[in-house]
């Protein structure tokens, strides 16, 4: 149990992730042998309702052995507590299958890498509030500087009017210490942790220490600050005198270094021109020797695939093209009869109705005989529904008693020569595919069904894939592979776009259950 920990999976987790791996992975990449799956269903089975108890659990008939066996090894399990049930169900999947370890060794580092984006995001966050924060303050320090050397320069201007005035007076002497005020209060309000900090260190516990070696700082720094200012001042005014007497100069030394920059320029003008008819030359001979100039190509991509698609049926069938199983392509007819296999086939939907429960529904339809139907053990029911001509578009719901069944779709492309509705029954899904090749005069055989642990599993409906049976006579498309449904739990329902004239096969497959039958509700209709 290594993946167990702080920088791993907690125990619920786990125990999910090992349960969709089998759901995801059970029959197609491994195949789990009949112990480990009455072990893996017993501790499921324990997790999920505890131990067993026979008033609270359905009964089992005399005849059928899974049950049996599935029920003596819950029964086994005892009082095993949940948790423990979780760990058991962990150690049986990870001691019968080597492709577990690495599937959960993906979604860790999947984890691991949400957990350190989601860390790297609050870092970042926190270093922006730090950085605005910091900025507001050199905002802050900035703003009390500058006025600070507005009352400094305003206290210069004012010495230097009283310099030349006169005395000072005692309002001007009084707007000065005014000025020298601010001043000190602005640059002590800007360095007043500072000083406190260095105080602190030099005389630690000694009050009055500090307080003398702050104002001392205080004073330093005024200091410093108003030589400062003085010298700023002091080189603007010569700037301003050597500016006057450049000004004073005659207007003939003036007018002799224009001339002398233009006689310079001219020549540098004349050299550059030269320069210039050079070069102009040289790469003309060159572009001569390189032959045409190839420019590059341009690629992009289009953000709605779906929208281009559409685009492209309706305004230009002829740019569909179907690639084969054997890299040939067969361009799309757009004036081809209905009733060819290469007719565009649209992706069917199927959903659970949430608003009504399956007992509803089977309450519902009850009291109608043409609604409700047996299925026997082993036994695959087909429903042959042909399409309507005032319809577009057909809808299936259906549901079960107490246990689930396997549900596919196809289209078989005939002309029906009624609307009428039928059933047809065969002892299995291989023996109806065996009396289909005997009709057809092509014998094939079908694909073998995937069984899921306990009947848990759910295909992904929509992603149809295209699997077809060619034949002289007829063709068949796989709109819905056959896979087992929970409608015992919930209404399946679906719907299908017409690809033209032909039957819809619905096939409720009850061939994997050797001594159960199946009491299915269903209702077929068309819409426009």
């Amino acid at each position: 149990m290594h993946y167990l920990g702080e920088s791993s999976f907690n125990l619920d987790e786990l125990y999910l992730l090992c349960v969709r791996f089998i759901k995801e992975k059970e029959g197609k990449a491994f195949h789990l042998s009949y112990q480990d799956r009455l072990q893996l269903a017993a501790h499921c089975k324990q997790v999920a309702h505890g131990p067993y108890k026979s008033d609270a659990s359905p009964g089992v008939g005399w005849l059928d052995v899974v049950g049996s066996d599935r029920k003596a090894t819950w029964q086994s399990l005892g009082d095993l507590s949940r948790e423990r049930a979780q760990e058991k169900f962990v150690e049986i999947l990870d001691r019968a299958c080597p492709l577990l370890a690495p599937y959960l060794e993906a979604h860790l580092n999947e984890k691991r890498d949400r957990e350190n984006k989601i860390k790297e995001e609050a870092e970042a966050k926190e270093r922006e509030i730090q950085r605005q924060k910091q900025q507001e303050q050199e905002q802050m320090q900035q703003q009390q500087r500058k006025q600070a050397e507005a009352a400094a320069k305003q206290n210069l201007a004012n010495q230097k009017t009283n310099s030349v005035s006169g005395p000072v007076t005692n309002r001007d002497d009084s707007r000065r210490h005014q000025q020298e005020a601010q001043i000190r209060a602005a640059l002590n309000q800007q360095t007043a942790v500072q000083f406190r900090q260095y105080a602190a260190e030099q005389h630690p516990g000694d009050a009055n220490k500090q307080a003398e070696l702050i104002a001392q700082l205080q004073e330093q720094h005024f200091q410093q600050y108003m030589t400062q200012v003085y010298q700023q001042q002091l080189k603007i005014q010569q700037e301003e005198e050597q500016a006057k007497l450049l000004q004073q100069q005659p207007k003939q030394s003036q007018q002799n270094s224009t001339n002398e920059s233009a006689t310079v320029e001219a020549a540098a003008a004349e050299d550059f021109n030269q320069q210039l008819q050079q070069q102009l030359q040289q790469d003309g001979d060159d572009e001569a020797e390189a032959g045409p100039e190839i420019l590059p190509a341009s690629m992009w991509t289009r953000n709605n695939a779906a929208e281009f698609k559409k685009e492209i049926l309706r305004d230009s069938r002829h740019c569909c093209i179907k690639i084969g199983s054997l890299a040939t392509a067969t361009p799309q007819s757009p004036s081809g009869e209905a009733a060819t296999t290469n007719s565009l086939m649209a992706a069917p939907s199927m959903w659970c109705d949430k608003q009504l429960t399956a007992a509803q529904f089977k309450a519902k339809l009850a009291a109608d005989s043409d609604a409700r139907l047996k299925i026997g053990p082993g036994e695959v029911v087909t429903v042959r529904v042909p399409t309507h001509e005032e319809g577009s578009c057909i809808v299936w719901e259906f549901a079960t008693d107490h246990y689930d069944i396997g549900f596919g779709v196809y289209f078989e492309w005939t002309i029906s020569p009624s609307d009428r509705v039928t059933v047809h029954i065969s002892e299995s899904s291989d023996e109806e595919e065996e009396e289909e090749a005997k009709d057809d005069g092509n014998n094939e055989t079908g694909e073998a069904e995937h069984q899921q642990l306990d009947g848990d599993s759910k295909p992904a409906d929509g992603a149809a894939s295209k699997r077809r049976r060619p034949d002289d006579d007829k063709a068949v498309d796989e709109i819905i592979p056959v896979f087992r449904r929970d409608c015992h739990e919930e209404v399946y329902c679906g719907s299908h776009q017409y690809p033209g004239r032909g039957v819809y096969l619905l096939k409720f497959d009850n061939s994997y259950s050797l001594w159960r039958s199946k009491w299915l509700y269903y209702r077929v209709y068309y819409t426009k």
